[in-house]
């Protein structure tokens, strides 16, 4: 390549540069914003809320308040959320009591089937003779 192509463009980057400086420098003096005021954070990032009754009974459930009564009116949404976990724990694990009850009732009642000759094949059987008797 040739010197003149060089020399162009270091030119041309020191024209940028100066147009670049005299347009986002200025001579102004920089003022200093004022300094913040302290603030308590617990308090900004506290959000209140006023519970309903089915939040006002998920709080005394789960222990929050003895009562209905003791529960303020207006509360913040942590408490309210931390009793909603709670409640859904409990729901989930009483939900799984229940399906392992099911699962014993459930085979207890096929081996007493199978002991009495019940079964889904002989039941399909039996429901397909009659329809063809019926048909007939």
């Amino acid at each position: 390549m040739s010197k003149s192509f060089f020399t162009k463009t270091n030119l041309l980057t020191a024209s940028a540069k100066r147009l670049y400086l005299s347009k986002n420098c200025s001579s102004k003096p920089v003022e200093t914003p004022p300094t913040p005021q302290p603030v308590n954070h617990a308090e900004i990032h506290r959000r209140l809320h006023p519970p309903n009754n089915f939040e006002r009974r998920m709080l005394v459930w789960t222990g929050r308040y003895k009562t209905l009564e003791d529960v303020p009116q207006i509360v913040p949404v942590d408490s309210i959320e931390k009793a909603r976990n709670k409640i859904r724990i409990k729901v989930a694990n009483w939900m799984i009591l229940a399906s392992f009850v099911a699962c014993i009732f459930v085979s207890i009642s096929g081996k007493r089937a199978l002991e009495r000759g019940e079964s889904v094949t002989k039941m399909n059987e039996d429901w397909h003779k009659e329809m063809n008797k019926s048909k007939v």
